[in-house]
């Protein structure tokens, strides 16, 4: 078994981040996007063999990327501020987001992934996931998949999901 840098920072350490985390996350947020292409470009670098305690090999280890491959926006829907954080184009095809939206509701963070993942053809989609968190564990939901497989339809489904619809 292996997993990559992408995966972990995207289903691992940003989730715990936005949930276990949320004042330091948000200090950071609150600064800006240039601030926080920084701050997940540090956290990308973060990621080494020691972070899943030796046991799963890191298959993009070696991966240069740049602060400039993380891109983030927001938009507003129903007066609810939604961040989209765009990551390093994945290189390999297992269950790494490509995009993540945090949704700053009312009640509570909601945290949304654009997954890459494949089949034994070959073929490979997206689909959007939701983490949540209930009795005090992950759980984690899917939305299906995205037909279009691009950044404006992720954030078309995520607006629809916010709105209800």
């Amino acid at each position: 078994m292996q997993t990559s840098r992408a995966y972990v920072l995207t289903n691992i350490i940003l989730r715990q981040e936005i949930f276990e985390n949320w004042q330091n996350f948000y200090n950071h947020l609150h600064k800006g996007a240039k601030h926080m292409q920084k701050y997940l470009y540090k956290l990308w670098h973060s990621i080494d063999e020691k972070t899943l305690n030796n046991e799963i090999p890191l298959i993009d280890i070696n991966r240069e990327v740049k602060v400039d491959d993380f891109k983030i926006f927001m938009e507003l829907v129903n007066n609810i501020p939604i961040f989209f954080f765009v990551f390093p184009e994945p290189e390999v095809v297992m269950r790494q987001a490509k995009c993540v939206a945090l949704s700053l509701s009312t009640k509570a963070p909601r945290y949304f992934t654009m997954e890459l993942f494949g089949n034994y053809s070959g073929n490979y989609k997206y689909e959007i996931g939701e983490w949540v968190v209930e009795d005090l564990n992950y759980v984690h939901t899917e939305h299906g998949e995205l037909k279009e497989n691009t950044l404006e339809e992720f954030v078309s489904k995520i607006k629809a999901i916010i709105k209800g619809n």
